[in-house]
């Protein structure tokens, strides 16, 4: 346990004396986590939301995925030249998303845009891929999960929900709504899964109104689509804000006799505190009492260097739903 320490400790250091080294590094892990991201993704696109079959009804993703589908499937029934769906789906996703990824890449920064693009190239690329692979089919058609649209529905939600946490969590997207969502997120500093759901239905209840162009003999299934799209909903937004959790609020009560505590946290954290003067109802000995916000991300180093200073020091922690007011988090590269 100790090396590990001192390894990471090496490692840290190593970094803070050489940042361009760091900046390399960390570039290098935001893109790998896009890939793994944007495969993940492509997974759960081509194993329980779209079983590529003639004639069999698929689930509806909502965001550009979502409208990515409603267009393939009108291409696909009115077009005369028999295009491929899967192929479709993985151009249409690509080339919707470059609007997006402009948008990112001025609005958000270089890297976030850079890496989201990486994100939904894979992700086109697989979805292709993944269509014609058997062991992909035989997934997609096991009887667990062909007959059971619930479990179809909640598999796919935990596919893009992981998908779409990891990489906003590393600092990128998996393109689409998530680029629109996260800038929304940062500047309203609130949760990310919450902006995802009205945009989504609105596409869903596009994607049911051009199903009954297409299987006008089938309104039972494709009302039910409402239903099994919002559960979906519910199933990615939880795993994404489960995951996600740059914009979560922690307040952090400090009670102990160091008054030097408060100089330390300020000058490693990018924000202030307040301390109350106060003494202890069983001791009668004075104490300071310091209340400070922090991102949640930030809460475990807080602890960790108020305990080192003060071993005694009394500290609790309470989730915020919201924060009013100068609150600054690290801006997104």
């Amino acid at each position: 346990m100790r090396k590990t320490v001192r390894i990471k400790k090496k490692i840290q250091d190593y970094f803070f004396d050489h940042p361009k080294q760091k900046r390399i590094y960390n570039y290098s892990i935001t893109t790998f986590i896009s890939a793994i991201s944007g495969v993940i993704f492509a997974f759960g696109f081509s194993t329980f939301i779209s079983t590529y079959q003639e004639g069999s009804m698929n689930l509806a993703t909502g965001g550009f995925s979502g409208f990515t589908q409603s267009i393939a499937l009108l291409l696909v029934t009115f077009s005369s030249g028999g295009l491929s769906l899967s192929l479709l789906q993985s151009i249409l996703y690509f080339a919707i998303n470059i609007p997006a990824l402009i948008f990112a890449f001025f609005k958000i920064g270089k890297k976030f845009a850079i890496t989201s693009t990486v994100n939904v190239g894979l992700s086109s690329l697989f979805i292709s891929l993944f269509s014609s692979m058997g062991f992909i089919q035989d997934i997609a058609n096991n009887v667990f999960i062909a007959s059971s649209p619930l479990t179809r529905v909640i598999f796919a939600g935990i596919c893009t929900g992981v998908s779409s946490g990891i990489a906003l969590k590393t600092g990128t997207s998996c393109g689409g709504m998530d680029i629109v969502t996260c800038y929304l997120s940062v500047r309203k500093s609130t949760g990310v899964g919450k902006y995802n759901i009205v945009a989504n239905f609105i596409v869903v209840i596009f994607y049911m109104l051009i199903n009954l162009i297409v299987f006008p003999n089938n309104k039972v299934e494709i009302v039910l689509i409402v239903p099994f799209a919002l559960l979906y909903f519910l199933t990615s937004s939880m795993v994404i804000d489960s995951i996600h959790v740059r914009n979560k609020k922690i307040a952090v009560e400090i009670i102990t006799k160091n008054d030097y505590i408060t100089d330390v946290l300020i000058n490693l954290f990018p924000h202030s505190a307040t301390i109350f003067e106060a003494h202890g109802a069983y001791s009668g000995q004075e104490e300071h009492v310091i209340k400070m916000m922090v991102s949640s991300y930030e809460t475990k180093k807080v602890v960790r260097i108020v305990k080192k200073i003060d071993p005694n020091a009394f500290i609790t922690l309470t989730p915020l739903q919201q924060v009013y007011g100068n609150f600054f988090i690290n801006p997104i590269e």
